[in-house]
């Protein structure tokens, strides 16, 4: 999986700055003591030898990875949902009560509307877990983890 980085590429810019003075040496001494009469343009020269770069490594993922991780989230959510559903009515009444759904009130439904209510519930499961970050989305993948992506 791709991590990100940050790399810090070292550039020589060019500064032309205008002073009076009497001689090179006093031009650069009033140059340096910040008596400079204007500022003109800042001109890029060139670009430092590699060695001089800086690269961190960040603890974001590359936007490809985290969509990676976002995806599998979700997908395992999908087939949860899938096998709850197509466990039968009885499966569904118990999953959805365990949610926190009323027996009364769900009872009555239809098929669809209770396969609709488990497929709402693991997509709500997945962007928890996806909003967690990168830890809780592999701790859940490895099994590491409950429904809402804590530790059990």
């Amino acid at each position: 999986m791709k991590k990100r980085y940050y790399v810090g590429i070292r550039e020589v810019y060019v500064s032309t700055r205008v002073v009076d003075a009497e001689s090179k040496d006093e031009a650069i001494s009033r140059v340096r003591d910040g008596q400079v009469e204007e500022e003109l343009d800042l001109e890029y020269s060139h670009t430092l030898d590699e060695k001089f770069w800086t690269v961190e490594e960040s603890d974001e993922l590359s936007d490809e990875a985290q969509g990676e991780l976002d995806e599998m989230v979700y997908d395992l959510k999908c087939k949860e949902a899938s096998d709850i559903n197509n466990g039968g009515r009885e499966g569904q009444l118990v999953y959805l009560c365990k949610k926190g759904q009323d027996y009364l009130d769900i009872f009555n439904w239809t098929t669809e509307q209770l396969d609709d209510a488990v497929i709402s519930i693991k997509e709500y499961e997945a962007s928890v877990i996806n909003n967690q970050g990168p830890d809780s989305q592999r701790k859940y993948i490895n099994g590491d983890c409950n429904d809402e992506g804590d530790e059990p």
